[in-house]
C-alpha cells in the first residue's frame, strides 16, 4: 500500500521524493521527506569522529538529525533511518550536501594513463538518479538451469526470494570490506536473501557454496530492480586528453569536507557571538547556509568599519 499521493520534489523546502521509499509496519510506503540543512551541532558530530569510526552508522546519525519527516512518520528514528535501502540514503545525503554546501564539487584527481594530477570540478545535479516502479518489498527470480543451486540430497533449487540491502545491512558489513570484500558480499547476500527454493534458513556457508554463476545470476538481478544514485562522472585528463569514468565517493568527501571545517566552525561561533551576543548553542543549532550569511554579512560590516575609519 502506498502512503504518499502524487509526491512532488520542492528543493528551495528541502522536500524529496526517495527513489524507492520506506515500508512501515503496516505495509505503507512512504516516499516523500522533509530534509533539513545541517547545523553546527551535525559539523560538531562529524568533526569529532575518528578515522576508523563506521561510516555507515555516521551516515545513519547523521540522517536521523537532519530528516524531519518520512512521509507520516515525524518521528524518524535510529531503526527507521538503518531500515532505509542503501540507494535511498546515498540520495539523501547528495541532496543534504546540496541543500547545505550547493551544487559544486572541486578536487584534485590523478589520470589513470599519465598519472598527473589535475583540478576537477563538477555539479551535484549532473548525477544521475535511477528510479525504480517496482514498489515492493520483496522480489523473486529463476535461476537458469546451470545456475540451479543443489542441495544435499540432490534436489534442484531455481527459485529466489530476495529482499534489497537496507542502512542496517551497510552498517554490518562495511567493516569488513577494506579486509575482505569476498566476506563482506556473501555476508550481505545471507542477509539479503530470503528463501532458495523451499529452504528458508538462509545461512553464511549456505551462500558461500552457491557457484560463481549462481551468485552473478543474483547479484545482477538485486542490481536490475534497485533504485541507484549513479556516481560515476566522466572526465577529461587536461595534460594527455585521455577520458575516463571515476565513481566520486560522495560518503568521504562530504564527511572530510565537514572534518575539516572544524576550525573555521568555532572561529565563526566565535565571531558571531563576539558580534551579536548569541550564545553558543544559539549559533551551533543555526543551520550552515544561515550562519554563513550572517558571518559573510558581518565581514562586510567590519570591512565598511575599518575602512570608514581609516579616512
Amino acid at each position: 500500500m502506498r502512503g504518499d499521493k502524487t509526491p512532488i520534489e520542492k528543493m528551495d523546502e528541502g522536500i524529496f521524493i526517495l527513489p524507492s521509499g520506506y515500508w512501515d509496519e503496516k505495509g505503507t510506503l512512504h516516499q516523500e521527506v522533509e530534509l533539513r540543512s545541517l547545523s553546527g551541532r551535525e559539523e560538531e558530530l562529524i568533526s569529532n569522529r575518528t578515522i576508523s569510526y563506521n561510516i555507515a552508522e555516521l551516515v545513519t546519525a547523521l540522517l536521523s538529525n537532519c530528516v524531519v519527516r518520512i512521509g507520516s512518520i515525524s518521528d524518524v528514528k535510529l531503526e527507521i533511518v538503518k531500515g532505509l535501502l542503501i540507494s535511498d540514503r546515498d540520495y539523501l545525503l547528495l541532496r543534504l550536501r546540496q541543500r547545505t554546501f550547493g551544487n559544486e564539487i572541486q578536487g584534485t584527481l590523478i589520470c589513470p594513463k599519465c598519472l598527473k594530477k589535475f583540478d576537477m570540478d563538477f555539479d551535484l545535479k549532473d548525477i544521475e538518479i535511477t528510479r525504480k516502479n517496482t514498489l515492493r518489498q520483496d522480489f523473486s527470480m529463476r535461476l537458469s538451469n546451470r545456475a540451479a543451486y543443489k542441495d544435499g540430497k540432490g534436489v534442484f533449487h531455481r527459485e529466489i526470494v530476495f529482499r534489497l540491502p537496507t542502512g542496517a545491512d551497510q552498517e554490518e558489513i562495511i567493516k569488513h570490506i577494506p579486509t575482505n570484500q569476498t566476506y563482506a558480499l556473501t555476508e550481505l547476500l545471507a542477509r539479503c536473501i530470503q528463501r532458495i527454493g523451499n529452504i528458508e534458513e538462509i545461512t553464511f556457508n549456505l551462500i558461500q557454496s552457491l557457484s560463481v554463476l549462481t551468485r552473478r545470476e543474483i547479484e545482477s538481478k538485486m542490481k536490475e530492480v534497485s533504485p541507484s544514485v549513479d556516481v560515476a562522472i566522466e572526465f577529461e585528463c587536461p595534460y594527455c586528453t585521455h577520458k575516463f569514468k571515476d565513481a566520486f565517493d560522495l560518503y568521504t568527501f562530504f564527511f572530510n569536507e565537514l572534518k575539516n571545517n572544524k576550525r573555521l566552525l568555532y572561529q565563526e561561533v566565535h565571531l558571531l557571538a563576539l558580534y551579536y551576543h548569541w550564545s553558543e548553542n544559539e549559533i551551533l543549532n543555526m543551520a550552515i547556509p544561515k550562519r554563513k550569511m550572517y558571518v559573510g554579512l558581518l565581514k562586510q560590516e567590519i570591512e565598511r568599519s575599518n575602512k570608514a575609519s581609516e579616512l
